[in-house]
């Protein structure tokens, strides 16, 4: 349990991020801190509903969200 993702925030400096694996992770919190994280090329996201998912894909036309199956039902 002390190995849990509660927040995201120490991502916050790497601003040059590229590829994100969320998807495996404790993490359910918010993503908008990923907003501005531009330079985004694929991602896997943690377990989000599928407003969320088309939310940050609005915000990152140009990133693939390798998971993305999961949540379109």
């Amino acid at each position: 349990a002390k190995y849990r993702i509660t927040d995201i925030d120490f991502l916050r400096d790497v601003t040059s991020l590229q590829f994100l694996d969320l998807d495996n992770t404790s993490y359910k919190g918010n993503l908008a801190l990923l907003n501005s994280f531009q330079n985004l090329k694929a991602i896997t996201l943690p377990p989000v509903n599928n407003s969320v998912m088309l939310d940050f894909k609005k915000q990152h036309n140009n990133c693939i969200i390798i998971n993305a199956f999961k949540y379109e039902r």
